[in-house]
């Protein structure tokens, strides 16, 4: 026989004894879909409940199944029946798409769910702060005054009621030529963790133009943590400021500001504030 029929016929015997390499029975996943997380407060002790969670940090029976992007529908291989599903809620630290975290302060969803080849479990997890968050600072802009100091005369944050996020005020900045300039610091002695243990600023936002948030240190030193890019709609942003907290010399007694300029070649700039939490 030639060699090359010979080729041939050991090609073809797989063939003829009916496909056995490719009939091998591939697992049926079940599905799960979570459609968003939804994230609960005690708000006279933790304030708002306004979130931007993105994601969802997802574990079966302890093992990681992955990390995906709210809303989500993903396949699972498990067997039949009752498993064990956690779930962590996932933020953009900083705003930056690339830098997506589970949030140190939010708790974990923990439930029993029955998977099911080929069929969807939907899940509707609901999160909450984790006991050991600290709120050393909140300003929803709802009393009579605020807890934000002018450090300059130029311009001043104000309570409006006409362009508000929740509540009903907001805190206003408005710039122009003659107020061109606005620097917010917080007023309460602010008690904060070095040591590394994580620090964030959270905020709800509106703004026609970028500003800065940082601290400022026992030295008297602005640090800078975030140049926050302009929002024509309300935001939310989780800013850590945990780097700047721990920048030699180590302060446990920060101020937090917020810094506004309106470039020269624009009229005006609008900024609008709600919700501010510093947690740790």
């Amino acid at each position: 026989m030639p060699y090359l029929l010979r080729i041939l016929c050991f090609l073809l015997i797989p063939l003829l004894q009916g496909c056995s390499l490719f009939d091998k029975d591939e697992p049926v996943p079940a599905y799960i879909s979570i459609p968003a997380i939804q994230l609960t407060t005690d708000y006279p002790n933790q304030g708002s409940s306004s979130h931007k969670i993105v994601d969802a940090w997802v574990y079966v029976d302890n093992n990681p199944v992955g990390t995906f992007e709210l809303p989500a529908k993903f396949p699972v291989i498990a067997t039949d029946g009752t498993h064990k599903i956690t779930i962590y809620a996932g933020i953009k630290m900083n705003g930056i798409s690339t830098l997506r975290i589970k949030y140190p302060f939010y708790d974990e969803y923990t439930g029993d769910h029955v998977l099911t080849a080929g069929q969807v479990t939907t899940i509707t997890p609901t999160v909450a702060y984790t006991s050991s968050s600290t709120f050393p600072w909140r300003e929803d802009f709802e009393s009579a005054g605020h807890t934000f100091i002018d450090t300059f005369t130029i311009a001043r944050l104000t309570q409006v009621t006409d362009v508000v996020f929740e509540g009903n005020k907001s805190g206003h900045v408005h710039l122009n030529t003659d107020t061109f300039a606005c620097e917010l610091r917080s007023a309460p002695l602010l008690t904060v963790p070095a040591g590394g243990r994580a620090v964030f600023l959270e905020l709800n936002y509106k703004c026609s133009h970028s500003f800065n948030v940082g601290i400022v240190n026992s030295n008297l030193e602005h640090l800078i943590s975030l140049v926050v890019n302009k929002s024509e709609n309300w935001n939310k942003i989780y800013i850590n400021l945990t780097g700047e907290i721990n920048y030699p010399p180590a302060t446990t007694n920060p101020k937090i500001y917020l810094t506004m300029m309106k470039p020269s070649n624009i009229s005006t700039a609008d900024f609008w504030f709600d919700n501010v939490k510093l947690v740790y």
